[in-house]
């Protein structure tokens, strides 16, 4: 298991980020969801088509409720949400 971490954008912002995982990779947008959450921020996580076609995520949204939560890929690695700098 791989922990990867990734920042939130900046509220009203979204960015677009392609990350290597432990088979393959995956492509994600990345959008702050203002007014969510304990600490009033939620990510939504698209997973877009550039990511490798044995993930089942690929095509899905996910959401992560606020800063240090985390999500649990189908590969076992552990994508990790950290507050923006």
């Amino acid at each position: 298991m791989k922990r990867i971490n990734i920042e939130f954008p900046k509220p009203g912002t979204s960015i677009e980020k392609t990350i290597p995982v432990t088979e393959g990779q995956i492509q994600v947008e990345l959008i702050t969801l203002n007014n969510q959450g304990p600490d009033g921020y939620a990510l939504e996580i698209k997973f877009l088509d550039g990511t490798s076609e044995d993930f089942p995520e690929r095509n899905t949204t996910e959401f992560l409720d606020g800063f240090n939560s985390s999500l649990e890929l189908s590969n076992g690695d552990l994508l990790i949400a950290k507050a923006p700098k």
